[in-house]
This record gives structure tokens, sequence and C-alpha cells, in this order.
């Protein structure tokens, strides 16, 4: 599959004008805000060994605009290549750390969290939500989730959501979209990037209904999408669910907890 060179995070899309693999590191990205041109950025840098190492020029943006920039072209070098980091190389340190680059000896470096996936299968109106009630010490526990867990070493995305998606239901998904990505940050927990996804086409008979496939993590129920936002939901889980349920994609937010309280959620 080609790698999607156009990056659209918040109201800001993101695009190189030399869409050849070797220029997407050495061209200028144009950057739109809300279908408008609104700046460019020149990107300098080269991606080995599991890092990229950038410099960059802005023109036309403000630091809170530029850092969403940066921050995006993070998000797409953690997806779409064997990146485990990106460092930059400058002394504008107040414009990086808003893009979630911390301050290290060689400049700015932002570190690929543990990443996890969530899908949330859609049916005649409904999503199928897991209440979460059978693993011991489960931080979940008494909640309503989607469908999802953690990368296995060497998976992308969608083999991710691919695997649990079977694993927890008994259903091979065939059809679903990337929404967005959710950024978890915690005092108790691992700092965590979630690939958001919804799913429509699958192969296989929903059989938990019945009572046929039993999920180890919980009950499986499908519940209508005009129900979801009064479950007992993850606080920060809101923040995404409405948007995704109204139709949008290209959600992209952060949210900070302390212990199981939602003191932040930065879209």
């Amino acid at each position: 599959m080609a790698t999607p060179n156009i990056i659209t995070i918040r109201n800001m899309t993101i695009s190189p004008l030399d869409a050849s693999e070797e220029g997407l590191w050495t061209a200028p990205w144009n950057i739109c805000l809300n279908g408008e041109k609104a700046g460019e950025m020149a990107f300098s840098g080269h991606a080995a060994n599991g890092e990229v190492t950038l410099g960059y020029d802005i023109e036309g943006l403000d630091a809170e605009r530029a850092a969403c920039a940066i921050e995006a072209l993070s998000y797409w070098a953690f997806r779409h290549h064997e990146v485990e980091r990106v460092l930059v190389d400058a002394s504008d340190g107040a414009i990086l750390e808003k893009a979630g680059f911390e301050r290290h000896s060689a400049g700015y470096v932002r570190r690929k969290l543990i990443r996890s996936t969530l899908c949330y299968l859609e049916k005649d109106g409904s999503y199928l939500m897991l209440y979460r009630n059978k693993k011991k010490e489960d931080p979940c526990a008494g909640k309503w989730v989607g469908i999802g867990g953690k990368f296995e070493p060497g998976e992308s995305g969608d083999e991710c959501l691919e695997r649990e998606v079977l694993e927890e239901t008994g259903l091979k998904i065939t059809g679903y979209e990337f929404r967005g990505i959710i950024r978890f940050i915690s005092d108790l927990w691992d700092d965590e990037d979630m690939y958001l996804y919804t799913g429509s086409s699958w192969e296989g008979e929903d059989t938990f209904a019945s009572g046929t496939f039993e999920c180890d993590e919980g009950e499986l129920v499908w519940i209508p999408k005009d129900k979801i936002l009064s479950l007992n939901l993850w606080e920060g889980d809101k923040y995404f669910l409405e948007p995704m349920i109204m139709g949008e994609s290209n959600i992209y937010m952060t949210c900070r907890y302390e212990g199981d309280r939602l003191v932040e959620c930065i879209k």
C-alpha cells in the first residue's frame, strides 16, 4: 500500500511538494488551514536506524500552528515508517514542547509511545461495545470500551486491529476506517498512543450474542449509538466518541489523567 503523504490534524492539512520517498524529508511541505494555504515548512533531514533527524524552517505560521504541523509530521512518521523517535536539532524549544517534544542532549526528541488500537464495529446504527468485567486487576473494570489492545512487535496498526478483533470477537474484519490517534498521558500507567478505527464489514457470525463465542475480557453487546455516551465510559472517551458518532474522521487529541480522573483534554 502506498504511503499516504497528506496529513490532516484538527483543521490543518500538510502535504509535501515533492511526493517522492526521498523528497519527503527534504522538500517543503504545504500548510493549509480550513482548505486555505497558510504557509510552508521546509524540512531537511533523514530517516535511518529507527530515527528521523530533522531541521526545519517555518514561513507564515505562528508558534501554535507550527507546533501543530510538527506534531502532524511526527504522527505520520510513527504510523507509516519504522521510526521509534523524531529528533529535532533546534533552539525553538517553546514550539517543540507544544508539539510534545522533550529536551534532549542533542536537541529535542519525541519518542513513540506504547501503541494500541481501539475499534468500534458498526451494525444497524449500533456499536459493538465490550463491558470489562472478567479480568483480575483490570484498570478498565466496570467500564464500556471498544475492541482492541496493544501492538505486538513488528505489527502495523491495521495488523494489530485485525488480530485484536479476531481474538476478542471471533470475527475476521474486512472493512474498516482509520479515524485518528488519541494520546493518553497518565501519572499511573505508561503513556499511550491509541489508533482509533471503526469497522463496517467482517466475516463470521456474531455468535457472542447467543453465547457460543465468549470473550475472556468481558461481555460483548451491541449498543445503539445514541445510547453510547450514557454508558459508564472513561471520561476522555466521550471526547472522541461524540465526533466519531457524528461521522467525523481525523480525530486527534491528548487526554491527560490523574488516576482515573480526566484533568485535561487537548484537541
